[in-house]
């Protein structure tokens, strides 16, 4: 009887190549197991970090984080019927070149898409953000029947892009006329340069 004979393998490159996957990947998990560093800290209704703003007391802060450059806040008032968000992104060299009423349609049409949501601007103007020029948009996002109307303004400090959201139900705009007053004329961006003297489309 012939003796079974064990060939062994040489060894390949593939189990190298999940270690240094699994190295790239170990800053992620421990973040993920101590949580990512928070972007605004609260003090009654001001919230005050990379981004600085007020909001009315019953808007309850639902999420607060930092991750490798962007800083995204989320707020909803009780019950949460509404969604404000704000985020603050890095931008690419190429961005700082486009016209901004390009840059914040594609923005918002992209954010859209990440959450399967159409979305369809049926209004635009400009307004002063922080000091900075802004392109505000108002339309409707739907995803199949759910349709939402949504205001957002983007503004584009330097090396930044910052998005401003509000989502409500539809016809539901007109009632948070007040709070975005507020947080139109309490936004600040204290860390970044200041704005310019003139503002170009002004």
């Amino acid at each position: 009887m012939t003796p079974c004979r064990t060939r062994l393998r040489t060894p390949s490159a593939t189990p190298r190549r999940l270690q240094r996957s699994a190295l790239r990947a170990l800053p992620l998990l421990l973040l993920g197991l101590v949580g990512c560093p928070r972007a605004v800290t609260r003090t009654g209704d001001l919230l005050t970090g990379r981004v600085c703003f007020a909001v009315d007391p019953d808007w309850q802060v639902t999420k607060n984080y930092r991750w490798f450059g962007t800083h995204h806040v989320q707020l909803s008032p009780t019950p949460p019927t509404s969604v404000l968000t704000v985020d603050l992104l890095r931008t690419g060299r190429q961005g700082e070149h486009l016209p901004l009423d390009l840059v914040a349609e594609g923005v918002i049409g992209q954010q859209g898409r990440r959450l399967g949501l159409t979305t369809l601007a049926t209004a635009e103007h400009e307004i002063v953000l922080a000091g900075y020029r802004a392109i505000a948009l108002s339309g409707t996002r739907h995803h199949g029947p759910r349709e939402v109307e949504f205001t957002a303004w983007v503004a584009r400090p330097p090396g930044r892009l910052l998005v401003v959201m509000l989502q409500t139900p539809p016809r539901g705009l007109q009632a948070e006329v007040l709070l975005l007053q507020r947080v139109i004329e309490s936004f600040r961006l204290p860390l970044e340069p200041p704005p310019p003297d003139t503002l170009d489309g002004f």
